[in-house]
Formats: structure tokens, C-alpha cells, sequence
């Protein structure tokens, strides 16, 4: 059986895909959906697509034990949750991209109110950055991006949702060997349910995560810190400027037999609400 090379470098998020092979190799034969991840484009620069597309139902009985508001018809919908995701990345130099992409969420048969973003986004510029890869083993992308590290508690794709979430900010990426260190500087985006309605809000997260692989290459160890500032949560109907510092560790592996997972982290800042 001839393995799916393809597959095998697409990553989790599409920006961070390495078609690369692609490019080493101009005398293999292509197959359709190869040739659309290196097209020539205008003065040799090359173009590539490609896209997401998922499809969820779900039933529920008894929303929120029934504690619903009085302009739900139902406490007990079903739905169809559907996301589609298109993207390109035009690849200029060997030194700079621009990546694209676009998200399409709707939610079907469900009559009830729209309550949350979560559920639909009809039409966004869900990314669009532009990447410098300032040396061969440092990046700066800046622009609307995704993030995600570590375990997900702090900073994530919201993968489980029918939307996921977008950052407008600056990521200066660094590899070397076995040593990897991430920091960026954004506002999260602030989606909305119509078509390219969403605006950049006012909340400000930072930070830097270092990561470092054992020689094993089965076992990891990360070392973050995160800085969140907001004065748009509500808690018990208040508003105020909330200032949140973490500062973390984390022990984990991947792919044996017995795998492990630990993480530490400590919280301090300052709430005014």
C-alpha cells in the first residue's frame, strides 16, 4: 500500500502545514489534490488551497434542566452544526507568506434564539497574517491567527465548538534542535453571527511558552507564562478591570504504552469588580 504522503503533513492547524516536499520534488507525478498545495503563481511565487468541512448533529433533552429562557420554543432541540473552513497560503520568498483563511458556522433545524457566537459565525476572515521568517530558525507572523498550548485551559482553539477562535496580535516563533520558544502580544477577536461583522475587542493576552524534547522524542516538558487584562467580564452583573498572571510548568509524553501528564501553574493578579 502506497502511504498517504499528503496526510502526512497536514498538521492540526493548516497554517502550520509542510508541503515542502512538494517543491523538493518537481519530477513526481502529482496527484489532484497535491497540485493544489503548489501552483505557480506571479513572478515565482507559489499559491496553495485547501479546506475543512464538518458536519455535527446533536440532540438534547431537557436544556439547562429545563431552566431555559421564555423565548425558547424548546427545551428539547436537535441540530445540525455546520462548519466549512477555506484557506491559501501565498508563498512570496522564501522569507515571507501570507496565509488566508475564511470560516463558514451555521446551526440548522434548531428554532430556538441564537444565544452564542459558539454556534454561528456566517462568514469571517477567521485568519489573515503575514509571516517573516526573520532567520531560519525565527519567525514573526502578524495579524489575525490562532492560538493554542499545552492542554488547552489557557489558550485554545475552541475545537469542541461549532466556532473557533481567532487573535489579532504579533507571534515571534523560535526552533532550535530540540528547543522550541513561542511568545505573542494580541486582542482576541470579538465574533459575531452576521457576515464580516467581527471587530477586535479591547481584552490584551501575552506571553511565552518554552518547550524542550527529550532526546526520547516521546517525552516533553513546557515552561509558560500568560498575562490576561479585561475589563469586559461580568461577574454577579459587575464589570471591572480584571489582571491575570499565570506562571506554569508541564511534564507530559506522547505515544508509549503508559503516557503521562502533569502540569503546575500558579495564578495572582488584581480584580477591581
Amino acid at each position: 500500500m502506497i502511504p498517504n504522503i499528503l496526510a502526512q503533513n497536514i498538521a492540526r492547524m493548516r497554517q502550520d502545514d509542510n508541503f515542502s516536499y512538494l517543491k523538493l520534488d518537481t519530477n513526481r507525478f502529482k496527484t489532484w489534490d497535491e497540485s493544489l498545495k503548489y501552483i505557480p503563481f506571479v513572478r515565482r511565487t507559489t499559491i496553495s488551497f485547501g479546506g475543512e468541512w464538518r458536519e455535527q448533529y446533536q440532540s438534547y433533552q431537557h436544556v439547562n434542566f429545563g431552566d431555559v429562557p421564555d423565548n425558547f420554543l424548546t427545551e428539547n432541540p436537535h441540530q445540525i452544526m455546520h462548519r466549512v473552513m477555506l484557506h491559501a497560503n501565498w508563498e512570496i520568498s522564501p522569507s515571507f507568506r501570507i496565509f488566508t483563511q475564511l470560516n463558514n458556522t451555521l446551526r440548522f433545524l434548531n428554532d430556538n434564539p441564537f444565544t452564542s457566537t459558539l454556534d454561528q459565525n456566517a462568514l469571517s476572515l477567521h485568519q489573515a497574517f503575514l509571516e517573516w521568517n526573520i532567520k531560519p530558525n525565527l519567525a514573526l507572523r502578524l495579524g489575525k491567527q490562532e492560538y493554542t498550548w499545552g492542554l488547552e485551559r489557557l489558550m485554545a482553539l475552541k475545537e469542541g465548538p461549532n466556532t473557533r477562535q481567532p487573535y489579532y496580535g504579533a507571534t515571534l516563533k523560535w526552533h532550535q534542535g530540540n528547543q522550541k520558544i513561542d511568545a505573542f502580544l494580541a486582542n482576541p477577536m470579538k465574533q459575531n453571527t452576521g457576515v464580516f461583522d467581527d471587530v477586535r475587542s479591547s481584552e490584551v493576552v501575552s506571553g511565552t511558552i518554552w518547550n524542550h524534547t527529550f532526546s526520547s522524542k516521546r517525552d516533553f516538558f513546557d515552561a509558560y507564562y500568560f498575562f490576561m487584562e479585561s475589563s469586559l467580564r461580568e461577574y454577579y452583573l459587575k464589570k471591572g478591570l480584571e489582571a491575570r498572571n499565570t506562571l506554569g510548568t508541564r511534564w507530559y509524553s506522547e505515544k508509549k504504552t503508559f503516557n503521562y501528564d502533569l502540569e503546575m501553574a500558579g495564578h495572582w493578579g488584581i480584580s477591581m469588580i
